[in-house]
């Protein structure tokens, strides 16, 4: 692990490299006039030196030049233009409030001075979306959807109608990390697949990588998902309500401070229940869905700022009558975020981030009265740095470590005549560390390049009991692919708390190129190489929320992705419209599969029925 450190210090040193002419930086944050919320991917363009830079997460931006007189242009898609000319002989701070412009998004659209960010940006088969341009699309039943929006983009596939989740560019479900304000959410919909569980109106930004990577996410193979809530309204207290076909929504925002501190809260509750008592005399019959969304945000003065969000959500189902069975599932994510500028050019971001995904099922009748229950809880730490060098580079690196404590399932009979016996499948926990560094550098007017490393770590822990089995492995490998081909369990080991299973580790490089070939057109590439230590363990495509995930260890493989693609993009027509085709590669090792026959639920010697495999 020392030699990986290294050489992501060894990135470091010739990223951050001495500029020999004096320079000054313009910096600031970005926000709505009306909402005092941050612009996400605003930017500033400066003519004088054909360059400029967009915001960050936050609304902030950073941008260092040689003194003299400038044009700063200030842009932001749906926002009138701002334009200051100033002589800058030392380092400025410039925050501005963008007014909403009157104008159409059609006429918007062909105005500004970035109308060629897709041709310019280092970013290639990468989505972002506005929740209001979500809410324009077409409903199901009258509700805008985050997850079915996406299944409209190109490399991306619904799992099936009514399942949960959704593949990207061949890769399974589980391959996918789905991030609400930095927290992971480990089951994306309600009512079995129909609806996601992400709330439009607390929704500022969907952003979807498809590929190119950035170093600073690693734990999945296939893409990332970054949902980014709104922040509240600054300004002013507003509040909405509406009734769709299947649920009914509020949303409240405003000041708690004028200016300084703000909250949102936004919640949904279903009545498809009523739909439910379709027998008669069984008023027990139900099926529905919760959430809640909210995010506290305080501005304590220039240098700092710190958020608090979190999610709650749930679905019950239940059946009366001779059946009486119930289900119930949900999420639970809060999140904690301090901004820290240490000066115009070093940015920092510490989350404190806490997951939950839990599922319940049962039955009162006596003689099949169970309690069958299960979760995954996660808490992580990640401490982000962006070092805004000068005009042609920006530099990112950061730390993270996530803690998972798996509880694959416990069923507990309920009555004495139970049909159920007691079962509980052993508990699992895992450490995963990350170090990253990342550097974007334009070299001329034609190439950007951004090249970065991330290296992970994962540690599967104690406190635990671990099987042992003839020949140290749970399956023959004179039968790799038969059912029966299992050997013995011959004992069991313990490990205390914190005590080392297994660990695996490795490096992920990360590279995208833009090569400007005029100004309409680019070529852009990337590689990058991800790797993924927790599985989704399932062989059914039925939307039952009642899969395990199983953690890489003493039997299980970490998987790893190498992806390769190629892309050109094209603007027409004065930027009327915008054109790109990619291409690309895709090959996966160690990926988890299963034996014909498989049993993978409440199965305490599941990794018996575990085979590995590649694909492409």
């Amino acid at each position: 692990m020392k030699i990986h450190i290294r050489l992501i210090c060894i990135l470091l040193f010739f990223s951050v490299y001495a500029v020999a002419q004096k320079r000054v930086t313009v910096s600031g944050y970005l926000t709505d006039k009306n909402s005092g919320e941050a612009l996400i991917g605003a930017t500033l363009y400066i003519p004088e030196v054909e360059n400029g830079t967009v915001t960050n997460t936050y609304g902030f931006y950073s941008f260092s030049i040689p003194p003299g007189n400038y044009t700063l242009i200030f842009s932001s898609l749906g926002y009138r233009t701002t334009t200051k000319k100033l002589e800058l002989t030392k380092s400025t701070t410039i925050s501005l409030e963008f007014e909403e412009n009157d104008i159409s998004l059609e006429e918007l659209v062909v105005t500004g001075e970035k109308k060629d960010q897709n041709i310019t940006s280092i970013e290639m088969s990468t989505e972002t979306l506005e929740a209001k341009e979500v809410e324009k699309m077409p409903a199901f039943l009258g509700e805008p959807d985050i997850i079915n929006s996406l299944v409209l983009l190109p490399g991306v596939t619904n799992t099936g109608e009514g399942s949960n989740g959704f593949n990207v560019r061949g890769g399974n479900v589980d391959q996918n990390l789905i991030l609400l304000d930095g927290a992971p959410v480990y089951n994306s919909s309600h009512l079995f697949g129909f609806f996601s569980i992400f709330n439009t109106e607390a929704t500022q930004e969907i952003k979807l990588y498809k590929g190119g990577i950035p170093a600073e996410y690693g734990g999945r193979l296939s893409s990332v998902l970054e949902i980014t809530q709104k922040e509240g309204n600054m300004k002013k207290f507003t509040g909405s309500a509406g009734i769709s076909s299947i649920a009914t929504k509020a949303t409240v925002e405003g000041p708690i401070i004028k200016d300084k501190m703000s909250f949102i809260a936004s919640g949904r509750i279903s009545y498809v229940g009523y739909m439910a008592k379709f027998s008669e005399g069984n008023e027990d019959n139900n099926i529905y869905f919760y959430d809640l969304n909210g995010k506290i945000n305080y501005v304590i003065n220039e240098k700092n700022r710190i958020f608090l969000s979190g999610y709650y959500g749930n679905d019950v189902i239940a059946f009366g009558g001779d059946f009486n069975f119930r289900m119930n599932w949900g999420n639970g994510t809060t999140t904690f975020r301090w901004n820290h500028l240490f000066n115009e050019k070093i940015f920092s971001n510490l989350s404190l981030i806490y997951s939950d995904y839990d599922y319940i099922l049962g039955s009162t009748d006596e003689s099949t009265a169970f309690d069958w229950k299960s979760n995954i809880v996660n808490y992580n730490l990640k401490y982000d740095f962006t070092y805004y060098i000068n005009s042609r580079n920006t530099f990112e690196f950061g730390v993270s470590a996530l803690d998972y404590n798996f509880e694959p399932g416990k069923v507990s009979s309920k009555t004495e005549i139970s049909a159920f016996n007691e079962l509980e499948v052993p508990a699992e926990k895992g450490l995963e560390l990350g170090i990253y560094a990342s550097n974007e550098e334009k070299i001329g007017h034609r190439i950007t390049v951004q090249y970065g490393i991330r290296y992970s770590h994962f540690i599967n822990h104690g406190e635990a009991e671990v099987f042992e089995y003839e020949n140290g492995s749970p399956r023959d490998p004179n039968k790799p692919n038969e059912f029966d081909g299992v050997n013995k369990v011959i004992g069991t080991t313990r490990y205390e708390n914190m005590e080392t299973i297994k660990s695996y580790g490795g490096l992920e490089p990360r590279l995208s190129v833009n090569y400007l070939l005029n100004d309409r057109s680019s070529l852009k590439a990337s590689y990058n190489r991800t790797k993924q230590y927790i599985h989704l363990v399932s062989n059914t495509t039925a939307p039952l929320p009642i899969n395990v995930w199983k953690p890489a260890g003493r039997y299980v493989e970490p998987s790893t992705a190498d992806q390769v693609a190629l892309g050109y993009f094209r603007n027409v027509k004065n930027n009327t419209y915008e054109f790109s085709v990619e291409a690309y590669f895709k090959k996966f090792y160690d990926l988890l599969d299963y034996v014909d026959g498989a049993t993978l639920l409440l199965n305490p010697y599941v990794e018996q029925d575990f085979l590995s495999g590649y694909g492409q």
